[in-house]
């Protein structure tokens, strides 16, 4: 008897050592998940950050928004609800100059459910005037070196 309540309570030592070990791995995944939305919070929220909403025509109303820290030259770009493109497609952001040609910027796929978020999105100084505008287009997957296709969701920005 003694030996079997050894076993048993050797047994019992094992599951809690493991299901102590999954709360941790669990704790862990958690603190990272607030950390970074901590971190997204801190970048939408910063001083001088300008919400800048890019519109479209479309009916079932995507979202696309740029959160332009102009201090630091970068942005944030969040969608939502935006369609599906074919695998060798993808969305384009298009930094617009007053007078000058579109800059290429970030390429990128929404997820299954339509959502993006692309951080660290750099916006160059122009090197003429200022920025006129933002557009997102419909590339090929790789992203172009000029529009293709005409501009799905623009913001002009204010003079």
């Amino acid at each position: 008897a003694p030996i079997l309540l050894a076993l048993a309570l050797v047994a019992q030592t094992v599951r809690v050592d493991r299901a102590r070990a999954r709360l941790a791995r669990e704790i862990t995944a958690v603190q990272r998940e607030i950390q970074g939305r901590d971190s997204l919070l801190a970048e939408v929220f910063a001083p001088g950050v300008e919400l800048h909403r890019l519109t479209t025509t479309r009916d079932d109303a995507p979202e696309v928004q740029l959160f332009w820290n102009r201090r630091n030259q970068v942005a944030l770009l969040h969608a939502r609800r935006l369609p599906a493109l074919a695998p060798d497609r993808a969305y384009q952001l298009w930094l617009i100059p007053e007078g000058g040609a579109p800059i290429p910027s970030s390429v990128f796929s929404p997820g299954a459910d339509g959502n993006v978020l692309v951080r660290d999105v750099r916006l160059p100084v122009p090197t003429e005037g200022r920025y006129a505008a933002f557009a997102v287009t419909e590339e090929p997957a790789g992203g172009s070196r000029a529009p293709t296709t005409t501009p799905l969701f623009v913001a002009a920005l204010p003079s």
